[in-house]
């Protein structure tokens, strides 16, 4: 199945890249789709996200417009997953 990830703030800086796509084998959950961005970006991404699939509190996973925490959810087919992290400002 096919999964659009858009990154923003840090996680944009870091991988240097607005989107991409991934395609996993069904049924991909939170946990499935981090590891493969672990993999893909293991110097920009490997120390932002957890090792076990949890995604650290600062970061804010948007599935299709939800919010989602949980490692174990399920991602639809043709989603997009939007990562979100902290911007700074003043």
């Amino acid at each position: 199945m096919t999964i659009t990830v858009e990154y923003f703030a840090q996680l944009r800086t870091a991988t240097d890249i607005q989107s991409e796509t991934y395609a996993l084998d069904a049924p991909v959950t939170l946990a499935t789709l981090t590891n493969a961005m672990r993999e893909r970006h293991p110097d920009a991404l490997g120390s932002m996200l957890g090792s076990d699939g949890e995604l650290p509190g600062w970061i804010t996973v948007v599935v299709s417009g939800n919010t989602v925490r949980d490692a174990q959810s399920v991602i639809p087919e043709q989603a997009t997953v939007r990562f979100l992290s902290p911007i700074s400002g003043g």
